[in-house]
């Protein structure tokens, strides 16, 4: 297993999320909100297989989600909320926060 961290960054406003792998619910965070100071509204340490797998993001209350697949290298998730959509990016190196 590794460690793969879920960050909510910018466009949350008292949401519930619910992160899924390959899924099986993961993790659900209530109550998430961005700090527009720096970008951040809560991040989530999920443990995934070392092989490739997919990784969901929802917000159930708006009816949004948001799939990537994580290959080998994936370390971290940057997750955004923005104009009605969630976005969601795999990266190897962790996001900077002020």
């Amino acid at each position: 297993m590794r460690t793969v961290q879920v960050d909510l960054q910018d466009g949350f406003q008292d949401d519930e999320v619910v992160v899924r792998l390959e899924g099986e619910e993961v993790a659900r965070l209530a109550g998430v909100t961005t700090n527009l100071v720096i970008s951040r509204a809560a991040s989530a340490v999920i443990q995934a297989p070392e092989g490739p797998c997919a990784l969901e993001v929802e917000l159930p209350s708006r009816g949004l989600r948001a799939s990537v697949s994580l290959d080998a290298h994936a370390a971290f998730v940057m997750v955004n909320a923005t104009e009605g959509h969630l976005e969601a990016a795999v990266s190897p190196d962790e996001p900077l926060y002020l």
